[in-house]
């Protein structure tokens, strides 16, 4: 299928930031703000130890599967305009599956180095996703698919 057959009104999907370096670059900022001012999220390490990990293994579970999902289907996952509405594997049960993924992993890296600054940096990280990503997202994707689209997002929730 041609690319330019792919596109909604002359456009292509654009993100205002691509999410793995929006999670990635307010990882590593909270990460060297620990480093220079400390700010522990548990006041003792085992909680951390415990469960940030099982919060990475979670994440990245669920970004390999619907990296697979999208490969099955031949689809590009890298904001690519897309041909056909994922809707099966992780997309089933998330509209965002990859998101929620980054934001599991982000969590369980900051949990396991238990510091709070990157937590408290998730908060501005979820609002532009929000509103820079997530909602442009949507909007291609009626315009693209119409009736379709607002009917999955009726049966599937954004997040969980």
């Amino acid at each position: 299928m041609k690319e330019e057959s792919l596109e909604v009104g002359g456009r292509k999907p654009a993100p205002l930031v691509r999410p793995p370096y929006l999670f990635g670059g307010a990882l590593a900022a909270g990460l060297i703000i620990n480093l220079l001012k400390p700010f522990p999220f548990f006041k003792a390490k085992w909680p951390g130890v415990a469960f940030g990990p099982l919060l990475v293994v979670c994440g990245v579970l669920l970004l390999v599967w619907a990296v697979r999902t999208f490969a099955k289907s031949g689809i590009n996952p890298r904001f690519k305009p897309v041909g056909s509405m994922m809707t099966s594997g992780p997309f089933a049960f998330t509209r965002n599956p990859m998101y929620f993924s980054f934001t599991l992993i982000y969590l369980g890296i900051a949990f396991a180095r238990n510091t709070l600054w990157p937590v408290l940096l998730l908060l501005p990280v979820i609002a532009i996703l929000h509103y820079g990503v997530i909602l442009r997202e949507e909007k291609y994707l009626e315009e693209k698919f119409g009736d379709k689209y607002r009917e999955y997002k009726v049966k599937v929730r954004r997040w969980l």
